[in-house]
């Protein structure tokens, strides 16, 4: 993957930079598909050649994605480590936002050409939340950066697991048990009696003969 890292492209000689940006082209060893492959523009920036060490400086980037196309955008942040008659060296880390997620890149820019750019990824968000790796900086021009993160030498696609066979069911001998007879246990029958009980004779009173026709009974008996 080709990343741009902003912000110190003005202190880099046009010609000079598309002198390297061939050389790497020149002596680049075969590679699988890169990671991510971006082209930054820088939009805006704070950078001028009068800033002192210590001096932040920022950049506004419009992002394209070689790989699919896509028109993102980003941003860099810097500060100037060193300034002597050898030229600038600058710490920066540029946000590249591209269609499923950010590339973060970190790394030191210097303006002398005979050294190779290289910055640290990072890290990321969504489809490139576990990257990691080298990150490959081109500067073609005094506004625009391509930043690279090469893949894995030689790596082929993983391939898919095969498919084991499904295992055919196995018949499961079937086995008689043998039927045990219980024994019969004969009960004892018990003879319950039942105690007779006496009942009390008990005398029936016997009911006066009902008095004759006319006769009126009265308390007084007449």
């Amino acid at each position: 993957m080709k990343l741009v890292i902003p912000g110190a492209l003005a202190v880099l000689p046009a010609a000079a930079l598309i002198t390297v940006a061939s050389a790497t082209i020149a002596t680049a060893a075969p590679q699988a598909d890169p990671l991510v492959d971006a082209t930054a523009t820088i939009k805006s920036t704070t950078f001028t050649a009068e800033l002192e060490e210590g001096a932040p400086f920022t950049a506004s980037l419009s992002v394209v994605d070689n790989l699919t196309g896509y028109e993102g955008d980003g941003s860099s942040e810097c500060a100037v480590v060193s300034k002597d008659d050898s030229g600038m060296l600058s710490q920066c880390v540029a946000i590249l936002r591209l269609e499923n997620g950010e590339v973060h890149i970190s790394g030191l820019v210097s303006d002398d050409v005979s050294t190779p750019k290289k910055g640290a990824v990072i890290g990321g968000t969504g489809d490139y939340k576990d990257i990691t790796g080298e990150a490959e900086i081109t500067v073609t021009d005094d506004v625009t950066i391509n930043f690279t993160v090469p893949g894995s030498e030689g790596a082929e696609p993983a391939e898919e697991p095969a498919e084991e066979p499904a295992e055919e069911p196995v018949d499961e001998p079937v086995v008689d048990e043998p039927v045990v007879d219980e024994p019969v246990v004969d009960e004892p029958v018990v003879d319950e009696e039942i105690p007779a009980v006496d009942q009390p004779d008990v005398e029936t009173p016997e009911v006066p003969d009902a008095p004759e026709s006319g006769t009126v009974v009265g308390p007084t008996g007449r």
